[in-house]
């Protein structure tokens, strides 16, 4: 049985990084209600939104410095 085929959306691009706690991340596509997720080093939820459209603003000044991952899920993908 065959995986089923992911797709990812480019990101055109994550600025600044690093950063001091705000950040942009812009798309070429535009996303549609999708579910963003900030996650420090160990996987911990740190922060969700929905967003939609060409760009997300998102901020970790709150945060202890540190490495942090974005997952962003669009329609289960």
């Amino acid at each position: 049985r065959q995986a089923p085929v992911m797709e990812f959306e480019a990101v055109d691009a994550l600025f600044p990084n690093p950063t001091t706690g705000r950040f942009s991340i812009t798309f070429s596509k535009p996303l549609r209600s999708a579910d963003v997720t900030l996650l420090d080093e160990q996987g911990r939820v740190f922060h969700t939104q929905k967003a939609s459209g060409n760009r997300i603003d998102l901020d970790l000044s709150r945060a202890a410095a540190g490495v942090y991952y974005v997952r962003i899920k669009e329609g289960g993908q």
